[in-house]
């Protein structure tokens, strides 16, 4: 088992995937509801071009976001990006509830469970203390 260190570079690339994911997230969602019915008929898409190249734009979001996310896995452990990638859910409630146009509303349960996932994060990201107790667990 590997104990590889997170690298700055590796933690760039996991930015990169989040911010690409929360685009992602908040452009198909607004391409969803600018058209008229959710039915995949080439009419109907093809009637409304600019949801669907928003659309389009956040499947790319997404493509993009899994290669930063593939560079991210090259150099950060797993046990640290996974849990960090989970700031993306956290990004787009908060911007979805602050962009008037999704018009979300701020419940007070979600953003409770949406501070846990941030501090989550921190948590992860936090580098431990070389002390005594934890060279005696790696002994």
């Amino acid at each position: 088992m590997s104990h590889e260190q997170p690298t700055l570079k590796g933690y760039l690339y996991v930015l990169a995937s989040i911010v690409l994911v929360t685009v992602a997230q908040l452009g198909m969602k607004w391409g969803a509801m600018q058209l008229p019915t959710w039915q995949v008929e080439l009419a109907v898409m093809l009637a409304h071009p600019l949801p669907l190249l928003v659309i389009l734009a956040g499947i790319s979001c997404y493509v993009l976001s899994l290669l930063c996310w593939l560079a991210a896995l090259h150099s950060t452990p797993l046990n640290i990006a996974y849990p960090l990638l989970s700031i993306s859910y956290a990004m787009v409630y908060l911007l979805a509830v602050n962009i008037p146009l999704f018009a979300e509303r701020l419940e007070p349960g979600k953003a409770f469970g949406v501070l846990f996932i941030l501090f989550g994060a921190i948590l992860v990201g936090i580098k431990p203390r070389n002390n005594a107790a934890s060279r005696i667990n790696k002994s």
